[in-house]
């Protein structure tokens, strides 16, 4: 006996409201006796920590989120039936049962009586792995045929496939930036054309000859500047797209000598939550954007007034789209994730040949963005569920985000990242749904929960047509390929 699941299109990604169709094909060798054949939707994370206590031993969390059940046979095209006793018989040959399922928002959590999960109601989370196998979160499709006797087995097929949500409907784009900023002080040496221009008389021979006598160098306070990195209200990127980014520089004093743009280096930076058995840990990974040296960029120009603002280049960042590899900020119930962007902007001050060989000034910012799918809800979906109001309060990144570095280098202030006033805008994390959850009991009698408000009017709704992102994480390969055998035992599929 073996089986194989084929899909009607197999797409890079789905989201929600897609359909995914399909085909089970078993094929027999002898004639069987077949109770039921059962196809699953299934979303599940896992985590797998190591213990503060006892390192050998690292505790581990498994949670399916995503659970919808077909039976396919006997062709009773309910999925809310109940699988009978009777065995039927099914003669040699090849033989065909469509399926069909319909992506939902919300997750429908599987509650156990031996599980300390706290669950939360929220959007479908995507794809996700790495981190040496400490989380993966993963969607998947499984056949099983059940057959009747006790020791026999029952055939499975697995087709895993990759999940890309449908983003939160956006807040409106208000005036205003929001900014962190950092102020700079530069040291001038005397000798330089500054001190050439205020040192003049029958004392500068005398000074000259103390400073050449003197073991160290002596500095005068130079120039200040602020430099200002900026991104809209709300702060949002979209996976695959540009940032939306300015950094500004603005001259607080008079000077001799240019400013220059030597380093530039912005990157994505995640903070990914997980949490197994009560026991947290918070991941970091990092995704370079931009990294440049050596630039020696002019920045203004020392003729201009005091106050003068220069934007540097957006040439750096505008053709350096986010990685395919970055996923939206999500949270469900054992993983998180959240977002910051650090940028680190380096100075020099001072003539070209004077710079050479000298180590800018590196001014570091950090501002905590969302990472949005790009994947917009359709219209008529917005147009029919009530949006901004949460039924679980969504998590903010304050809550695990490490602190803002700051920078402690003589004559540098860096200041945390901030909006304008009037421009606080409610959190929108995920579609306002009922708190329900799908327990352990209904599942193995192949229930499932109601569906929430939106779900409920996602099933008029035709399948996505906007235009999707590429989204290429690190998923796991599929279990089964084409016709084979898959005999491991599976807690729900067999009762």
């Amino acid at each position: 006996m073996l089986i194989r699941i084929l899909l009607d299109e197999k797409l890079s990604h789905f989201t929600n409201l897609d359909v995914i169709s399909g085909k089970v094909l078993l094929h027999l060798l002898k004639k069987s006796h077949v109770t039921s054949i059962i196809v699953k939707l299934e979303g599940e994370s896992k985590t797998r920590l190591l213990s503060a206590n006892d390192m050998q031993r690292p505790l581990m969390e498994d949670h399916k989120f995503l659970y919808k059940i077909q039976e396919v046979f006997p062709n009773k095209n309910s999925q809310n039936h109940a699988p009978s006793q009777q065995s039927f018989a099914s003669d040699v040959g090849q033989h065909v049962y469509p399926f069909r399922f319909k992506v939902p928002f919300n997750n429908m959590c599987l509650i156990t009586q031996n599980s300390s999960i706290r669950h939360v109601k929220q959007t479908l989370p995507p794809s996700l792995a790495g981190f040496s196998n400490e989380v993966e979160i993963f969607y998947y499709l499984k056949a099983t045929v059940n057959r009747a006797g006790i020791f026999k087995e029952n055939p499975r097929a697995r087709e895993t496939i990759i999940f890309l949500p449908i983003e939160p409907p956006r807040p409106e784009v208000v005036d205003g930036e929001t900014y962190a900023r950092c102020h700079h002080q530069f040291n001038s040496v005397l000798g330089t054309s500054e001190t050439k221009n205020t040192q003049r008389g029958i004392f500068n021979r005398k000074l000259k000859e103390k400073l050449t006598d003197s073991p160290m160098p002596n500095y005068l306070a130079g120039p200040r500047f602020v430099v200002d990195v900026r991104l809209p209200v709300p702060s949002i990127l979209t996976c695959n797209r540009e940032l939306p980014l300015r950094i500004i520089v603005k001259q607080l004093d008079d000077h001799l000598d240019p400013l220059y743009l030597q380093l530039l280096q912005i990157e994505l930076i995640g903070y990914t939550k997980l949490r197994a058995q009560g026991i947290t840990q918070t991941k970091t990974n990092q995704w370079v954007v931009v990294s440049v040296g050596n630039t020696q960029m002019q920045i203004g120009s020392p003729r201009n007034a005091v106050g003068t603002e220069t934007e540097i280049d957006s040439k750096y960042w505008l053709t350096k789209p986010l990685s395919s590899t970055i996923a939206p900020t999500f949270t469900t119930c054992i993983v998180s994730r959240v977002y910051e962007l650090g940028i680190r902007v380096g100075l020099n001050y001072g003539t070209f040949a004077r710079n050479q060989g000298r180590a800018p000034v590196i001014l570091p910012f950090r501002i905590p963005v969302k990472v949005y799918s790009g994947v917009t809800p359709p219209q008529a979906l917005l147009e029919a569920t009530s949006i901004g109001v949460g039924s679980v309060a969504p998590l903010t990144e304050e809550q695990f985000l490490p602190n803002s570095p700051t920078d402690t280098r003589s004559g540098s202030t860096v200041e945390p990242a901030q909006s304008p006033r009037n421009h606080c805008l409610p959190q929108q994390e995920a579609f306002p749904c009922p708190d329900y959850h799908l327990s352990a009991q209904t599942a193995l009698g192949y229930e499932e929960a109601p569906p929430s408000y939106e779900d409920a009017i996602a099933e008029n709704l035709p399948p996505l047509m906007a235009q999707r992102q590429y989204y290429v994480p690190i998923s796991p390969s599929n279990d089964v390929s084409g016709f084979s055998r898959d005999n491991r035992r599976d807690q729900n599929s067999d009762r």
